[in-house]
């Protein structure tokens, strides 16, 4: 996922695995993206890692990607002091949008007999 501010660039990358005692689980970490002259060329970009967070699940639960890369971004983003709210509302924004999915959706009730169209709740 790729993540463009005003002054930086940042992508994100997830990681699923099993750990050798049998946990599974997902590795986020945050690429700061340094442009070492202008204009970028893909010889130019260099990737620096920046943040990291991580989920385990446990034994008894069952093993979910999304649920894992949502853990792991929190954490990531928490372990990165230096973002503030804002900051981090626009890694979130690009989350929901490369998961195709609006978290400000409104709940919508669907009758089904005549009073159609649909009813906002």
């Amino acid at each position: 996922m790729f993540v463009k501010l005003e002054d930086r660039s940042y992508i994100v990358c997830w990681e699923h695995g099993t750990s050798p005692g049998g946990q599974k689980f997902t590795r986020c970490e945050l690429h700061d993206l340094v442009r070492l002259e202008d204009p970028p060329t893909k010889d130019n970009i260099s990737v620096m890692p920046s943040y990291e967070g991580m989920a385990v699940c446990s034994k008894k639960d069952q093993f979910c990607r999304d649920t894992g890369r949502k853990k792991s971004m929190s954490r990531a983003l928490s372990n990165a002091l230096v973002f503030p709210r804002d900051i981090r509302k626009k890694f979130w924004d690009a989350y929901f949008k490369m998961r195709n999915v609006s978290y400000d959706m409104k709940i919508v009730k669907i009758r089904v007999d005549a009073n159609y169209p649909p009813v906002e709740v």
